[in-house]
């Protein structure tokens, strides 16, 4: 009935080689920034609530206007959850606009809305979209999209953004 004992000594330096990989800790992946377009105060609240808890980073914009003008200083975005009923424009029309400007042409974007008819998840998906929920909408799938999507991103690159042409 024994038993079994480990003992170890740390080398001295000098008998270590000199290409021995240094141990430092793994970093957790980056942030992702998550921008939530939405003119439900309730809505807005809950997502980012829900994301941040994830470890995502979030903006918010209650109206189209305010997210393109929140779009145009940042760095970019990695992905997008925009209402279609907006104030001062739709949804469709700032997809539309993010679609061609050359850093938001692939990054995903799901549409969050209470329009559930088939003509607009169609033009839904014809404007741009990646993913269409309709509210009221399941919490988990929601943040299981997002995360789906954001680790695609990585990995897929027809969903990476182009690269910048050459300098001249």
């Amino acid at each position: 009935r024994g038993y079994t004992a480990t003992m170890s000594t740390p080398l001295p330096p000098s008998v270590l080689p000199s290409s021995a990989p240094s141990r430092s800790p793994i970093s957790p992946p980056a942030p992702k920034t998550v921008m939530i377009v939405d003119d439900e105060p309730a809505i807005l609240t809950l997502v980012s609530g829900l994301l941040t808890a994830k470890g995502h980073r979030v903006m918010q914009a209650a109206s189209g206007e305010e997210a393109r003008e929140l779009v145009s200083p940042r760095p970019p975005i990695d992905l997008f959850i925009l209402d279609i009923m907006l104030p001062e424009m739709t949804g469709y029309q700032l997809l539309a606009f993010l679609r061609k400007r050359r850093v938001y042409t692939k990054v995903p974007v799901i549409m969050l809305t209470v329009k559930k008819q088939e003509h607009d998840i169609i033009k839904g998906y014809r404007e741009g979209a990646d993913v269409y929920i309709t509210k009221p909408f399941a919490t988990q799938e929601l943040v299981n999209m997002v995360d789906y999507l954001i680790s695609r991103k990585g990995k897929d690159p027809l969903l990476a953004a182009p690269p910048d042409p050459p300098a001249p």
